[in-house]
């Protein structure tokens, strides 16, 4: 029980650490969107905020933190109805959300309190201020109860001033509460993290301190070294003394002394200079050789003392999985899916900060096979196969220093053609063309933000985010992710990650006389053309690469240094991540080297196209470059918001049926697809519904099941039996959640069944766009 208690401590403990990074995220991310940026900004800006809170949720979700995840869930809905230009940002809109982030901090800092008793009824009023705020209706801010400590909360004049969208759904002004206060906690919100620890035994702590100690001859031998190098070098100095001087006598005898006398003094001097250099090329060999043997010891212990170190602070990767049997048989039970998870090779050990940073996409993996790759039980047995499905995850360390996972399910695999028709539609790519392009490319898609082959959003996933921030943490970490899936048979992932991440290789590159690391594994290629083969696009200039055009930067414009002398030759590095390539142009390029990362201080961590710094031999302290960042603030530029227009008016001309008995229900559902810019018609119940849709010509029906005359099953049932009608989509939108219930509509032809215990206006219209073409 105590082993129980002191990992749950440890879970919570490493929860927090990682909450409070992304509450930071979350609130510098709004205090600058209040800022009202451009609109390539505002987009990066966004998607970070978005991220920050569903990664969050799901943490949260999985050691069972259910306030923390409720309000998450609530945040993300609300940025979820901005970004599909339902609602916009407002005063109202801001002050709630910064709210949500101070009652998260808050809950953070009561952590193994009784939350529910101290916080329920200010968690239940924010929750519902952030649902009508996605509906677009005004709320008024709670005001939270005061607490003892000193803490001076912003009001509305210390922010920025407001991005103002005036909504069709919202009032022009807005009332403010002002000087939010905080209830009372026995740990300040802005006190630090508990000291991290690990538990090392002293046997190690003895070998790692003789180790070092072993350290002290080097430094003796250096001494030494320094002195020898400092005698070698009064001997030259020496030479240089004699070499002037006989070329000073040499020139007197040239003036006035027999010629003879001067060829022996000429001779006299090459015979010692040849003697003397001997002699320092004995010493300096000497030099060499001891510095040799003292590079390989020097080399050897390092790596050792290194080794140990890593070691010390290497942990199995049982400490990431934990949790998971149990998490898989909570979503599971939930999903009435049965489910075997068998992990082999977890006792492998790896550097703990890479362990902290794989737990995200752990979770995300292993919620997708749940979700969408492990069928129901009675789905498998028609398949003729068993009625459990696998979860089989594989750890096996590689002879490179690197690691590699694998994540494989028996599925249902992944729908390869619908990934393909959503890539056709996205990128707009022509069917013959989009048929010719290979599976393999098609499946890289799904870890593009945004893509789902779910056409319902539930709490667990559909929103398209999970592998897009998946395929982020494992890029970050300097590693790669693959997929593999065969319809009716399985789905693979493959990660190699690193072991540690202390070092790695990278290009020096020099522009405008300073000196910068470009990660050798983000280099695709270094050419070099003349000034005139720049091709222009759009009066940006572009590079020809193969058969297609990459943009083309000068490095020192994007760093905002001096420009250098044009010259005829152009020097380009062409960096390169997941699929994206851009070029830059930089002075010169120096060789390859291994280098050691030294990360940012906390001050300078938001420092934009720098990743951290090096330490090259000569002891100049170099920046290394963010060629992620580079390259991603490079492909958002320019991106016009005209289609949005389009959408709008494409969305006018669909026509939606709402049935629902409930004149509450119906009007919120009109209220929300009006919004969105659909024209709706209501009706009361299934007879009145199916009346109005053979009056009317409806490009979508959504239906309550349980109404007076005739339900919904009825109502979908008979709309599917007339073949005029037969092809229209359905959406169900009920209370009854039993998996029974689900089936049946499935069984009677719905296209989309949405419980509305979890319901939000975001899967709604998520799922309408997915379901109207």
């Amino acid at each position: 029980m105590e082993n129980n208690q002191e990992f749950r401590q440890r879970i919570l403990e490493t929860f927090k650490a990682e909450a409070r990074e992304n509450v930071a995220i979350m609130s510098s991310c709004l205090l600058a969107l209040e800022k009202q940026p451009g609109e390539d900004e505002t987009e990066v800006l966004f998607e970070k905020l978005y991220r920050a809170a569903h990664s969050m949720k799901g943490a949260a979700r999985a050691i069972e933190l259910s306030e923390i995840e409720s309000l998450c869930h609530a945040f993300e809905d609300v940025m979820s109805a901005i970004r599909d230009n339902e609602i916009v940002f407002n005063t109202n809109v801001f002050d709630i959300l910064y709210l949500s982030v101070d009652l998260v901090e808050l809950l953070l800092s009561n952590i193994g309190e009784n939350t529910e008793e101290s916080f329920g009824e200010i968690i239940s009023e924010v929750i519902e201020n952030l649902l009508l705020a996605e509906a677009g209706i005004e709320a008024e801010i709670p005001v939270l109860p005061k607490k003892e400590e000193t803490r001076q909360t912003a009001t509305v004049e210390e922010r920025p001033k407001a991005i103002h969208h005036p909504s069709p759904n919202a009032p022009e002004e807005v009332k403010i509460q002002k000087g939010i206060n905080i209830p009372q906690t026995k740990e300040s919100i802005t006190s630090k993290n508990s000291e991290d620890t690990i538990r090392v035994s002293s046997s190690k702590l003895i070998n790692l301190l003789t180790k070092t100690e072993e350290l002290l001859s080097l430094k003796i031998s250096a001494g030494q070294r320094n002195e020898i190098l400092h005698q070698l070098n009064q001997k030259i100095h020496l030479w240089n003394q004699k070499a002037t001087k006989f070329s000073m006598e040499l020139k007197s005898a040239q003036t006035g002394s027999p010629c003879g006398n001067s060829m022996e003094k000429v001779q006299s001097f090459c015979s010692w200079s040849m003697e003397y250099l001997k002699m320092l090329e004995k010493d300096l060999n000497d030099v060499l050789k001891s510095s040799s043997n003292e590079q390989q010891s020097i080399d050897l212990k390092v790596d050792n003392v290194l080794d140990d170190v890593r070691e010390l602070i290497a942990i199995p990767f049982t400490t990431l999985f934990e949790g998971t049997p149990k998490m898989v048989r909570d979503i599971s039970k939930t999903l009435n899916k049965k489910i075997n998870l068998a992990i082999q090779g977890e006792e492998t050990k790896i550097d703990r900060r890479i362990i902290e940073k794989l737990k995200n996409p752990i979770i995300h993996l292993i919620r997708n096979a749940i979700d969408y790759g492990i069928e129901p039980p009675e789905v498998r047995i028609q398949k003729g196969k068993n009625e459990s499905g696998n979860i089989n995850i594989t750890i096996e360390q590689l002879d490179n220093g690197k690691v590699s996972m694998i994540f494989k399910d028996d599925g249902a695999g992944i729908n390869v053609e619908k990934i393909r028709a959503k890539y056709g539609a996205i990128e707009q790519v022509a069917d013959d063309a989009l048929a010719n392009i290979p599976k393999e490319e098609i499946l890289k898609y799904i870890f593009k933000s945004g893509v789902s082959t779910s056409d319902i959003v539930t709490d667990l996933s559909g929103r398209g985010l999970g592998m897009a921030i998946v395929e982020d943490a494992i890029d970050e970490l300097g590693g790669t992710i693959t997929v593999e899936s065969e319809p009716e048979e399985y789905t693979l992932f493959r990660l190699i990650i690193p072991m540690n991440i202390v070092t790695f290789r990278g290009i020096v590159v020099e522009c405008s006389g300073r000196n910068f690391i470009i990660p050798t594994a983000r280099v695709n290629r270094v050419i070099r053309i003349r000034r005139e083969e720049v091709l222009k696009v759009g009066n940006k200039p572009n590079l020809k690469l193969g058969d297609g055009l990459i943009p083309l930067h000068q490095l020192n414009e994007i760093l905002a240094l001096p420009l250098t002398e044009s010259s005829e030759y152009l020097l380009i590095v062409v960096a390169e991540i997941k699929g994206k390539k851009a070029g830059f142009i930089v002075d010169s390029i120096d060789d390859e080297q291994e280098l050691l990362v030294k990360p940012l201080n906390r001050q300078l961590s938001g420092v934009q196209n720098i990743l951290g710094a090096t330490i090259l031999g000569s002891g100049e302290v170099v920046p290394i470059l963010n060629i992620y960042d580079m390259i991603n603030a490079e492909q958002t530029h320019g991106i016009s918001n005209t289609t949005k227009v389009t959408d709008d008016a494409q969305k006018q001309q669909k026509h939606i049926l709402i049935v629902e008995d409930s004149i509450t229900s119906r009007t919120l559902l009109k209220n929300i697809l009006e919004a969105a810019g659909y024209k709706v018609t209501t009706a009361v119940d299934g007879v009145d519904g199916y009346t109005k849709l053979k009056e009317g010509d409806f490009h979508l029906v959504v239906t309550d099941v349980e109404m007076p005359r005739m339900d919904g099953f009825q109502l979908t049932e008979k709309i599917r039996s007339d073949k005029k009608y037969g092809e229209i989509p359905i959406v169900l939108v009920t209370s009854l959640s039993k998996r029974a219930h689900k089936e049946k509509g499935i069984d009677v032809g719905a296209n989309a069944y949405i419980v509305k215990s979890s319901f939000n206006q975001t899967t709604l219209i998520e799922t309408l766009e997915r379901l109207i073409i």
